[in-house]
């Protein structure tokens, strides 16, 4: 049994936030949770990546378990469309560590509670943990590397695909640029058929970190405004003249 387990992130989508908004963000005066979440970017890859090393497997007839697993901070419920997603794309379960800590800006917590329930897995299966290399708004990238010497698992990093072999060991994969970035889309059968599957929430109880932790203050934006000066001319020619004119005049 190969047994599959990737950890990943729920988080804002901040992509096209604009500097009025990052403004109000580092004052105090803009709710996070205005945005919509999705899965952290690497995260995703690392889901697919999963997906497909399981594929990989069950085409040369092994048997390929594949588990989802998060730490969410309990003032901020996981929507249940996440776990639905990945139940139906072809996850077996979906788990959710509930903690009163900080996780964004504490990396060595998120490790803790991540390693204190995967070491209860069994040691006598072979045990890949795929995770994304970092997830905003922390970007810390510590997590995988953390995980990986508490469990005392080999580490592997910038993976860009997994494919399946006998020879595949036991460990951490963190994903980076992966070939495979974005989840699957799974189809309408796919979801009524994962309809009634259930997420595991679990209190991930309380964090004694070795790592230190890290408060966080406030965050820092200093809007930069661009000088910009539009080049006259009566057509194109005449405006590439003139910048020609003016870049040749500056050297």
């Amino acid at each position: 049994m190969l047994r599959i387990t990737v950890c990943f992130k729920i988080v804002h989508d901040l992509e096209y936030i604009q500097a009025e908004e990052l403004i109000a963000l580092r004052d105090g005066r803009l709710d996070l949770n205005l945005f919509k979440t999705i899965f952290g970017t690497y995260d995703e890859a690392a889901l697919e990546t999963a997906l497909r090393l399981a594929d990989g497997a069950r085409a040369e007839g092994n048997e390929a378990e594949l588990s989802a697993l998060t730490v969410v901070q309990k003032n901020t419920k996981l929507d249940r469309r996440f776990a639905q997603d990945l139940f139906a794309v072809g996850f077996d379960t979906v788990t959710a560590l509930y903690t009163d800590e900080d996780i964004d800006f504490q990396p060595g917590v998120s490790a803790q509670i991540l390693s204190n329930y995967l070491a209860g897995e069994s040691a006598e299966r072979k045990q890949i943990i795929i995770m994304g290399k970092q997830t905003s708004p922390g970007e810390s990238g510590m997590v995988p590397l953390l995980t990986a010497g508490l469990l005392q698992l080999p580490l592997t990093q910038n993976v860009r695909a997994l494919h399946y072999s006998n020879d595949l060991h036991s460990g951490v994969y963190v994903v980076a640029e992966a070939e495979h970035p974005w989840l699957r889309v799974a189809t309408l059968r796919e979801k009524l058929a994962a309809k009634e599957k259930q997420m595991i929430e679990i209190d991930a109880g309380e964090v004694n970190s070795s790592f230190g932790a890290l408060q966080f203050d406030q965050y820092i934006y200093e809007e930069k405004k661009r000088q910009c000066r539009m080049i006259e001319g009566k057509d194109l020619e005449e405006q590439v003249g003139k910048l020609w004119t003016e870049i040749k005049q500056s050297f």
